[in-house]
């Protein structure tokens, strides 16, 4: 499978509510495509709406260090990493 199809998929769970097959989706696309900054954004969305939010950081920070600029994710991870305290 292409990652964007996990992504479309992840989108169709989420709508639909059912949030741990969407993040199964998301997590499975950022796996094969870690510079993929909308599977970032999703996944770590959906880690958070979890309450996980160290594994959404995780993600974000990996596309980063993947080279990624995209202002979204930056943004993102910069929310994240001051509300957990991560300065560094």
């Amino acid at each position: 499978f292409h990652p964007t199809n996990h992504l479309r998929a992840g989108h169709f769970f989420s709508s639909q509510g059912n949030d741990a097959e969407a993040e199964r989706c998301y997590a499975r696309g950022f796996r094969l495509n870690r510079a993929d900054s909308r599977l970032a954004r999703a996944l770590a969305t959906t880690y958070e709406a979890a309450g996980r939010l160290q594994d959404a950081l995780w993600a974000l920070d990996t596309c980063i260090r993947e080279g990624v600029e995209d202002a979204d994710v930056y943004w993102q991870a910069g929310g994240l990493a001051y509300s957990l305290d991560q300065w560094e």
